[in-house]
């Protein structure tokens, strides 16, 4: 445990957020660039080395389970350095682990330099939220900070089902009941099915995954409670084509005609390193509720969002290009990765250009 002890330390001084050991190669860390590099100084993993370290951080039973199933995933403080998300997983060469450092501290939304509409979102009194990002994009990390906004501002009763529980609340003007899916609830069916005798009034759902874990988050969110969650999608277009189409055809209409009345908005978001490397800061897209959004949903026109975030900038709707281009104006990354983010680069650069030129014209007329 010292090798891992020494390892974990080195990940939280340079604020990597992952760490990977492969059998076959060294240890890598996941660079403030988003790039993953090896730890020089360490040997090449042995396929003795990667299980020995997987049985000292699983009990006997957790280490059983993982040889069955061949995946396993929890959250634990280890060798008082922090808390991490751990997920082993067996490839061809034995074992592998991922640990992700989650901080210590939950970090606000403003510490986070995330639009103020996702306070708004946060405080809705009904219906469903989504943070959508691809792996490693800091959806947790946002949905923690909104968590907290409850938590500071409503007098809630807020019940987490999570796998697994990763940042710990503690409960300021709102109670706060997490639950553990197979320590503390074996399921989300099992869970969801007792909310309404628990008086709940905000369901936080880790992640949907699942044909039946969409169905239970569309269901909850249809009587009165906010729910909020997370998804793996890439943007606002791409989660709800991903929702829809889970369902069979026979039963889409009837999901559209729910999200169409439940949805409240969706918070996609990428990490983009900073312009010094010192870390990375979040681009987001915005879609909220409006009219048109509605009939796009119904008529199945979800794909077509693009023209609704470009033509409706009402209450904090945006792209991610006018997110990115912001963050480049601001001068927190560099034209290079905010062109290789957006959509289409050569429009983006094209953009940049036009606003350049504006500007450069605006301080002319003003000498």
């Amino acid at each position: 445990m010292q090798y891992l002890k020494t390892l974990l330390e080195a990940q939280k001084k340079i604020n990597s957020s992952d760490l990977h050991l492969y059998v076959g190669h060294r240890p890598y860390l996941r660079g403030s660039d988003g790039g993953l590099y090896p730890v020089e100084k360490y040997d090449k993993l042995t396929e003795k080395d990667t299980e020995q370290i997987a049985k000292t951080i699983l009990s006997s039973a957790q280490f059983s389970k993982f040889e069955k199933e061949k995946d396993f995933e929890l959250s634990t403080p280890l060798e008082e350095v922090a808390r991490f998300r751990i997920n082993f997983y067996y490839e061809k060469d034995g074992i592998a682990i991922v640990f992700r450092m989650i901080r210590g501290d939950i970090a606000t939304i403003e510490n986070l330099e995330l639009p103020e509409i996702v306070s708004e979102l946060a405080l809705k009194k009904s219906g469903l939220v989504l943070v959508a990002g691809p792996n490693g994009s800091g959806k947790s990390t946002t949905m923690a900070a909104m968590i907290d906004e409850i938590n500071e501002k409503r007098n809630a009763n807020i019940i987490t089902i999570e796998d697994p529980i990763e940042f710990v609340h503690s409960s300021k003007k709102s109670v706060i009941s997490q639950r553990e899916m197979g320590t503390n609830v074996a399921n989300l069916e099992n869970a969801a099915k007792h909310l309404f005798r628990q008086d709940v009034d905000v369901v936080v759902i880790g992640e949907i995954r699942t044909f039946e874990g969409f169905s239970l988050t569309l269901d909850i969110a249809e009587t009165g409670h906010l729910v909020i969650s997370t998804i793996h999608a890439e943007d606002t277009s791409s989660t709800l084509t991903r929702i829809i189409n889970i369902f069979p055809p026979e039963q889409q209409n009837m999901i559209r005609t729910k999200l169409s009345l439940s949805l409240r908005g969706i918070i996609a978001q990428k990490l983009i390193p900073k312009k010094d490397f010192s870390g990375r800061v979040v681009a987001t897209e915005i879609l909220l509720e409006t009219r048109a959004l509605k009939n796009r949903i119904l008529k199945g026109g979800e794909a077509d969002l693009l023209h609704v975030l470009e033509t409706s900038k009402e209450g904090g709707m945006h792209t991610f290009d006018d997110s990115l281009l912001k963050l480049y104006f601001d001068g927190k990354i560099s034209e290079e990765y905010a062109a290789a983010s957006s959509r289409n680069d050569k429009e983006f650069l094209e953009r940049v250009k036009i606003i350049q030129e504006k500007n450069f014209k605006q301080t002319e007329e003003t000498k």
